[in-house]
């Protein structure tokens, strides 16, 4: 007979008062904290954006960015997971309107986060832009 294998228990954190910080999200794996937002940033319009305040007033390469809206959306459903609840937050940063985008599927215990700029964005880092080495074979 083969192994069991019990499915880990899988749950998000959003600390939606703490955005301003190093610890937007977590991801708890029973019980344990598997992986912590680091500072947002953003380079956008030709600089870089924080939604760290003490960064940016402490730090004249960062210019402060701000969440303009959140929303929750309960019971979503699509094809990869099946039912999710969908957590979107818009910032503004500069002139650029982007959004972060978290999916928690109910069925799978997955998560999935997706960063888009509806509108586009200008002047971005993208000319020159890197992965980590452990991404070898990905291009952008």
């Amino acid at each position: 007979a083969g192994a069991s294998y019990a499915t880990p228990a899988l749950y998000l954190q959003l600390n939606t008062g703490s955005i301003d910080g190093n610890d937007f999200y977590s991801i708890n794996i029973n019980g344990e904290t598997w992986l912590q937002s680091g500072q947002l940033e953003a380079y956008v319009d030709g600089q870089w954006f924080t939604a760290n305040s003490t960064t940016a007033s402490n730090d004249a390469t960062f210019s402060l960015m701000k969440v303009i809206s959140t929303s929750t959306i309960y019971d979503r459903s699509d094809d990869f997971g099946g039912k999710y609840t969908l957590h979107v937050f818009e910032w503004l940063a500069g002139r650029t309107i982007f959004e972060t985008n978290i999916k928690e599927y109910d069925d799978n215990g997955a998560i999935s986060f997706v960063q888009s700029f509806p509108d586009g964005a200008a002047n971005t880092n993208f000319a020159s832009a890197t992965l980590p080495s452990a991404c070898a074979g990905v291009s952008i």
